[in-house]
């Protein structure tokens, strides 16, 4: 909680922005820069480490026309971290796990489909997967020690699903892992967006359509499997919809 990320266009910077960090007791927020060589530089800063060490997001690029996923140490500055194979460098990562190890977010495929990856240092980066009748999808958030992974898949008839990942169960709709695992309190609700996740990884929020057909929060807490419970909270999703349009840039 004492670094706080995002993006300035301050003094200085004409129309564009950058990518800046803020820590406790400063007055100014630090600018992060962009990635080498571009000549109309932007870039955003999404998602920041618990210690705040490692810090992710996005930045013009000269590997392509769009923008390139980041990632940012007090040591080794703003280095891109690529794409998915064979796509056009169309990346952004949207978080990090809490240790810094595994970075989060959408990349483009070989298919040209926006698709979620995950990024280590060791294993650089590799797609999530996208479901049988969805045509993307995009990672949101990390837990602790990146074992746990969340986000958003958009579905071919316009909606849009809940995502979790593990290497056990690969990509899975929350939705079904939910009711497999004994929640009762679904019926009506569609669980469109999973924006983030607890350090441990049983508790996972995000936005849907309740049993109304309301745009409204919820918080799916899984403490184990005899205590499954789903809370919804009744909130407005703008923040959630400044972070989609970024995402479609």
């Amino acid at each position: 909680g004492n670094v706080i990320v995002g993006f300035s266009a301050g003094t200085g910077l004409g129309a564009n922005g950058r990518a800046v960090s803020w820590t406790g007791g400063s007055t100014t927020p630090a600018i992060l820069g962009t990635l080498p060589g571009v000549t109309t530089p932007n870039s955003a800063a999404l998602g920041v480490s618990h210690n705040g060490g490692v810090i992710v997001g996005w930045s013009d690029t000269t590997n392509g026309v769009l923008t390139e996923a980041f990632k940012w140490t007090s040591g080794t500055n703003m280095s891109g971290l690529g794409d998915l194979p064979g796509g056009l460098f169309f990346s952004q990562a949207n978080g990090v796990s809490g240790d810094g190890t595994k970075i989060v977010g959408f990349g483009n495929n070989a298919t040209t489909n926006q698709e979620a990856f995950q990024w280590t240092t060791g294993g650089g980066m590799t797609g999530l997967g996208i479901s049988g009748d969805a045509d993307s999808s995009v990672a949101n958030a990390a837990n602790g020690d990146g074992s746990v992974i969340v986000g958003t898949e958009g579905l071919t008839n316009g909606s849009s699903a809940a995502f979790l990942w593990t290497s056990a169960l690969g990509l899975q709709r929350l939705q079904d892992v939910l009711t497999t695992i004994g929640v009762t309190n679904l019926a009506g609700w569609q669980l469109q967006e999973a924006l983030a996740v607890s350090s441990d990884g049983f508790t996972i929020a995000g936005v849907g359509l309740n049993p109304n057909g309301g745009r409204e929060a919820w918080v799916a807490t899984v403490p184990e499997p005899s205590t499954v419970g789903l809370a919804m909270v009744g909130a407005c999703a703008l923040g959630y919809s400044v972070i989609r349009r970024r995402n479609r840039r």
